[in-house]
Formats: C-alpha cells, structure tokens, sequence
C-alpha cells in the first residue's frame, strides 16, 4: 500500500490522478487499492490516518520531483 496509494493518487502512465475522480478523498482512494488488492487475494488492514497524511505527503513530493525534473 505504501507505493501503490502514492502512485494512484498521482497516475502512473495512462492511469490518470485519483482514478480520474479528484471528487475522491484520500481515504476513498485508499479504500478502492485496499478492494481492489483484496479482490487479488492480497487483503489489506484499514489505513490509519497517519497512512493516509503519509501516502498523501509522498504523493506531493514525487509530483513535485516531477514537475521539477521537466525541462
């Protein structure tokens, strides 16, 4: 959940951001990983609110990394 969160939160390729709903909150983005990994046979705990504020700081950072690293 650590890199998976972070990276649905920013789109990964053709994924687009928060699952192409900005509307989602961290946590409902949080929520559909956490389904979708359960689905695959890989369940998940409830994130805590720390989770969410530390998926959400990583997020920021590589979009910033990104942003930053295009000419």
């Amino acid at each position: 959940m650590d890199e998976l969160v972070p990276s649905a939160m920013n789109g990964v390729g053709k994924m687009p951001r928060m699952g192409a709903n900005p509307a989602l909150s961290d946590g409902e983005l949080a929520g559909a990983v956490r389904y979708l990994l359960a689905v695959a046979g890989f369940p998940q705990a409830e994130p805590s609110p720390e989770a969410l504020r530390r998926w959400r700081e990583t997020a920021d950072r590589r979009r910033a990394e990104r942003s930053s690293a295009v000419p």
